[in-house]
């Protein structure tokens, strides 16, 4: 899933993950849609607890930070083997 195509579908901006972006959704609703649409569930405590980081430690976009996410859930074992 590392592939040019892979990420600039990520980046796409038309994407899911520039429309969550840019949806006033709490950081916490954002990662459950997240893991929704790759996972087909919610995150747990724990791994929402991991990836809200991503907002707050990143660089500071929101949209990079949901892309991250995005390009991580697709990289799971969970995804690539059950998905």
């Amino acid at each position: 899933m590392n592939s040019p195509e892979s990420f600039q579908k990520i980046r796409h901006r038309d994407g899911r993950a520039a429309g969550l972006a840019a949806k006033k959704l709490a950081d916490e609703q954002v990662i459950d849609e997240l893991f929704l649409a790759t996972l087909s569930r919610v995150a747990t405590d724990r791994e929402r607890k991991l990836l809200l980081a991503a907002f707050t430690e990143g660089s500071g976009n929101r949209r990079e930070a949901v892309e991250d996410i995005l390009w991580t859930l697709l990289n799971t074992k969970e995804f690539l083997y059950n998905h």
